[in-house]
């Protein structure tokens, strides 16, 4: 079993590139930066792997640029982790903060790369919230959850090599941002863990590659967006209830 860390990270981007660095250095990891794509300021139209009309039925919106550069970025990633010789990847967007020291980050990723009896595809690391899940083993204090409402932010996600490769595969057809994705494959297929507290947060800044992006690039709305919503919203949901309950 092997780990490494891949970062994306956007060219230009130097000082959170130093910043990233500098806490996988302090801990030992070894890493490797991915090129981010960048979508800013691009129209949808020069992305062909977008489906606009797949994702305003699914999210009642269309997306950015920014966004889809985003996603493409995280299926980056994973094709560069595949193309490894790591057993896993832990992938991070590079405004990461660590929260857990190196040891305990250590720790709780080996146990999780030990355990291939659970059957789990990926495990979120930084997850904010703790919603609809079992808590299947406790490790250095952090609770190993199975994630059945898959959280949302992908800023920092242990990767299995089966996982990358469908990921990869989905990346060919795009309906949703890729933390959306992330819930969406992972609440149906009930593969998901997350930790519990987090060992990784977001930064206190947004994305070079996204966040920032979404404040000046046009979102196209629905008419019937907000019902969109809550129909994704409550249909992962009950998915996620019927797994915890074991239906």
């Amino acid at each position: 079993m092997s780990l490494e860390a891949f970062l994306i990270n956007l060219d230009g981007s130097d000082a959170r590139l130093a910043t990233a660095a500098s806490q996988l250095d302090r801990i030992g990891m070894k890493w490797s930066r991915v090129p981010a794509v960048d979508g800013r300021g691009k129209p949808t139209s020069d992305f062909p792997q977008y489906d606009d009309a797949a994702c305003r039925r699914y999210m009642g919106r269309s997306m950015t640029g920014a966004e889809i550069a985003c996603h493409l970025s995280h299926a980056r990633a994973a094709e560069t982790f595949l193309h490894s010789g790591a057993s896993h990847g832990l992938i991070l967007e590079d405004d990461f903060t660590l929260i857990a020291d190196g040891p305990t980050l250590t720790t709780v990723c080996e146990w999780l790369m030990a355990e291939s009896a659970l059957d789990w595809q990926i495990a979120n690391l930084g997850a904010h919230k703790n919603k609809i899940s079992t808590e299947i083993a406790s490790v250095e204090g952090h609770a190993i959850l199975r994630a059945h409402y898959f959280p949302m932010l992908a800023t920092a996600i242990l990767w299995t090599r089966p996982a990358a490769k469908t990921f990869v595969a989905d990346a060919a057809r795009l309906f949703c941002p890729a933390d959306n994705q992330l819930r969406y494959w992972q609440t149906r297929t009930d593969g998901g863990l997350s930790i519990w507290p987090p060992l990784i947060r977001a930064g206190d800044h947004p994305s070079d590659i996204d966040s920032k992006s979404r404040r000046t690039d046009k979102v196209e709305r629905t008419a019937t967006y907000g019902l969109a919503k809550q129909r994704r919203l409550w249909t992962d949901k009950i998915i996620a209830f019927r797994h915890q309950k074991g239906l």
